[in-house]
């Protein structure tokens, strides 16, 4: 990997000029103020021979916060942004390249003062467990509440395995508006940060990474308070939610206020929210806070080389162990005081190689340093770079003293061992702890403190070997939770509803035959079940063997689709949609064909495909089409169904749709037109032939959550199976469409088989395209990837290219060579796939 800077060159000239900035940024500082709170950090000070007391109030020192801005006690205001990581270390050496070089875009948009925070903790599993127990909360059939007893148990299962996970933020100081001025407005404030946190977002979406959004303040603000409260609270915050802490403390305030006077009642603050039961600051060398024992070691300025050291580094080194958090704080210097003290130093060392022209050694030394500063100062004239002072800190928090130094010594002797050096926290426990605080708050006496004196320095083009924001482990809270990852043991749980993730929640399952693409399936539908997710499964082979079982167990409904079945399910029938506006479909798909059209329109899209279905080969002419286009107009028409979406009711308020036709009306209409009489022979088998079963009212339940439509090829023809599939595949989109106030999934097992008509294989593209705008999601599966991908006029690949995540089983050589040309793998990872193992 490489790193623009050369080696060593930095070094040689940082302290001097960092002394000289950090004595001119410090003058006039005042210092802060603390009024005494509730909570005790159990350290004290003397003043005129009185003693007073510390309290973890003060300590955090928050006043409030607003969205992404927290206002501190002393003045400072900074924002901060959780920063979705990439698995930087599986990407090609040109992208990584790519990715680390975005830290130098990003910071040259960033103020002057930036902390880039990596934290390791336990999977917390009790936000997933208790959100699983929310959705399941009015249910009362016994099968969904065994499963998600059997799910909750799996989980606590899998959780005793020591699953981490990792967790990035960035956060910047309040720099003011593009002209450096500071308001003193908490509107213009905000808002100005809101600006800043717009700029930092894009640049790391530049990087290949992504900033966590939010579409209102107050859920952003919850977010923040959830940062800052499990940082203070490393212990509580597994068994106790903020939102539960938020609303202990209000009750406890409340009943307080009301046993004493209006003179001593109280108010509650941010800090009281988030401040642990206690800080204990008197030791040497660790702090105890919440339980947990938490010890530091820093980077000396000398410690590490900047420029033999890769992007990512910083993970390798430090390593992933839970309780090993990473803090970077960087300040930017002034430019012109910078150049001016380059000047003055350069300068200086013209003079001293002069007078040592007799002595070889110490004028190549100083010919050394005149080199390095006028690369740097090159650099910030001609290439427009700053120069940065960064201190990066190791914190060790373990639930015992044993366990924390025997931690800290296993980092210093790996250190040493790879020519890295690093300080430890004796008699600065303090000073470390009010670095690593999320809140920016860096020691007011610079020149003391232990930034100053571990700071390193980097031009804005060598900071890219910092990048760290890259983790192997996916884990959302309210997601699926569906294994472990073998390779750092985390737990692996998405949530492809998360709009701030993901584009669209599709997914697209790719495997041979035996791969366990159906064991797959049936894992996500009972896990999106599980989570009140309404669950659509059309299975086209061996359904009643493969699924049926499942689809009781969890109490669903299973409904077989064939020539024989008594079940029904009317393709005529028109079934209320959700109103979007034009706004929302746009967002979903970037081009609609046709745009907005009417639910009549539509419906006589979705009956003519059908037709064609039947007619397997044989296509429709555009006579044909645009016959039958007329004649079921008027034949909705006499059923007092319009271009208006609204005369499809009977009564609105009750929810009540009016009567439909049925096969046999449009069978009946037809007989006296000529050019029809193919389509109408083709619609005589729904009506009177093998397939009348078709001919009928739907006469199934559709209100359960969990719905297997089997549509099984063995008792079907091959002929008419694309058509049975397309009565499914039109019902389930139908049944998503109806309203966007809930989620569905609707699973499509082979859909290949039913893309083999162009106007079929359109409709399937639309829904991927168009289901997320009704909060819905399609799961897509095949073993047949060549069928797929080259399936009616190459919809396949779009369908494809259009599912956000992706799930590869165990293929062959040639699958997995053809998997690799459609979606540009690497070397690596086709490797990767040639390696998969699924026993």
């Amino acid at each position: 990997m490489r790193v623009n800077s050369p080696k060593g060159r930095l070094q040689e000239i940082s302290r001097s000029i960092s002394t000289n900035l950090s004595q001119k940024r410090d003058s006039g500082r005042q210092k802060r103020s603390s009024a005494p709170r509730s909570e005790k950090t159990g350290r004290k000070k003397k003043d005129a021979g009185k003693e007073e007391l510390y309290y973890a109030q003060d300590l955090i020192g928050i006043d409030d916060i607003r969205g992404n801005t927290i206002f501190m006690h002393d003045g400072t205001i900074c924002g901060i942004l959780e920063i979705l990581p990439v698995n930087f270390f599986h990407k090609p050496v040109t992208e990584r390249n790519y990715i680390s070089d975005g830290m130098e875009r990003l910071f040259r948009i960033c103020p002057g003062r930036v902390h880039i925070k990596v934290r390791t903790e336990d999977t917390n599993i009790e936000k997933t467990i208790e959100f699983i127990r929310q959705c399941n909360k009015d249910e009362t059939d016994g099968h969904v509440l065994a499963q998600m007893d059997d799910y909750i148990a799996n989980i606590r299962m899998m959780q005793r395995r020591q699953t981490i996970c990792q967790k990035f933020y960035l956060i910047f100081e309040y720099s003011g508006n593009a002209n450096g001025e500071r308001s003193t407005s908490v509107e213009e404030i905000c808002r100005q940060m809101y600006q800043s946190s717009v700029l930092i977002s894009n640049a790391v979406k530049g990087m290949g990474n992504f900033v966590l959004e939010f579409n209102r303040e107050d859920e952003e603000t919850w977010h923040v308070l959830d940062i800052l409260y499990e940082f203070f609270n490393p212990n509580s915050s597994a068994h106790m939610s903020v939102e539960q802490r938020v609303a202990r403390i209000d009750e406890d305030a409340e009943k307080y206020n009301a046993s004493v006077g209006p003179k001593k009642k109280k108010s509650v603050s941010v800090s009281d929210y988030i401040a642990p039961r206690g800080i204990d600051l008197t030791h040497k060398d660790f702090l105890i806070m919440d339980g947990q024992y938490q010890t530091f070691l820093s980077f000396r300025d000398n410690g590490y080389p900047i420029g033999a050291l890769p992007a990512g580094w910083v993970n390798n080194v430090i390593g992933r162990g839970k309780g090993i958090d990473i803090d970077m704080v960087f300040t930017r210097n002034n430019r012109e005081q910078v150049l001016a003290t380059l000047s003055q130093y350069n300068r200086i060392s013209m003079a001293r190689a002069n007078t040592a022209v007799n002595n070889p050694d110490k004028f190549e030394n100083m010919a050394t340093k005149i080199q390095n500063i006028h690369y740097v100062t090159d650099k910030m004239k001609n290439s427009n770079e700053d120069l940065y002072d960064v201190c990066i800190i190791v914190s060790i928090r373990r639930n015992s003293y044993q366990d924390m130094m025997s931690i800290k010594d296993q980092i210093l002797s790996y250190m040493r061992s790879n020519d890295m050096y690093m300080n430890d926290s004796y008699l600065t426990v303090r000073q470390y702890f009010s670095l690593v605080m999320p809140v920016l708050r860096l020691d007011r006496n610079m020149l003391t403190s232990v930034f100053a004196r571990d700071r390193h320095s980097f031009l804005t083009s060598s900071l890219c070997s910092l990048y760290c924001f890259t983790a192997y482990e996916l884990f959302d809270g309210n997601g699926l939770i569906i294994g472990q990852n073998p390779e750092n043991n985390t737990l692996v749980s998405f949530n492809n509803f998360n709009r701030r993730r993901y584009a669209n929640g599709n997914i697209c399952i790719i495997g041979s035959s035996g791969s366990g693409k159906t064991f797959t399936e049936q894992m996500l539908a009972y896990r999106m079940r599980l989570s009140d997710i309404r669950t659509i499964i059309i299975a086209p082979v061996k359904g009643r063997v493969d699924y049926y079982p499942g689809c009781e167990n969890i109490g669903g409904s299973f409904i077989t689709l064939s020539p024989k079945s008594p079940t029904c399910i009317n393709i005529m029938e028109i079934r209320p949609a959700a109103n979007l506006t034009d706004e929302e479909l746009e967002e979903a798909a970037e081009e609609t064909e046709g745009g907005r059209t009417s639910l009549l329109s539509q419906r006589i899209t979705s009956v003519t495909t059908f037709i064609q279905l039947l007619l397997g080969r044989e296509e429709m002419t555009i006579t044909e089409e645009t016959m039958l286009s007329v004649e079921l107009t008027r034949l909705y028409n006499a059923f007092g169904i319009t271009e208006n979406d609204l005369s499809i009711w009977k009564d609105r308020k009750r929810r009540i749709v009016k009567d439909m036709p049925i096969i046999r009306d449009l069978y009946n209409r037809l007989e006296f037109i000529p050019e029809l009489q193919r389509i109408r022979s083709v619609l005589a088998q729904c009506v009177m032939g093998d397939c009348r079963s078709l001919n009928g009212r739907t006469n199934v339940d559709l209100s359960n959550k969990y719905i297997v439509f089997d549509v099984d090829g063995n008792a079907i023809t091959e002929r008419l199976q694309p058509a049975f599939l397309y009565i499914a595949f039109d019902c389930a989109y139908s049944m998503a469409q109806e309203s966007t106030a809930h989620k569905d999934a609707v699973f499509m097992d082979e859909v290949w088989k039913m893309m083999i008509n162009e106007a079929c294989a359109k409709q399937v593209k639309s829904m991927v395209k168009l289901i997320r705008a009704y909060n819905a999601c399609v799961i897509l599966a095949t073993q047949d990837l060549e069928d797929f991908l080259h399936s009616s006029g190459g919809f396949g690949s779009a369908v494809l290219n259009n599912t956000q995540i992706k799930m590869f089983l165990r293929m062959n050589d040639q699958e997995i060579d053809l998997v690799t040309e459609s979606m540009h793998f690497t070397e690596d990872d086709r490797k990767t796939l040639k390696e998969l193992n699924h026993e």
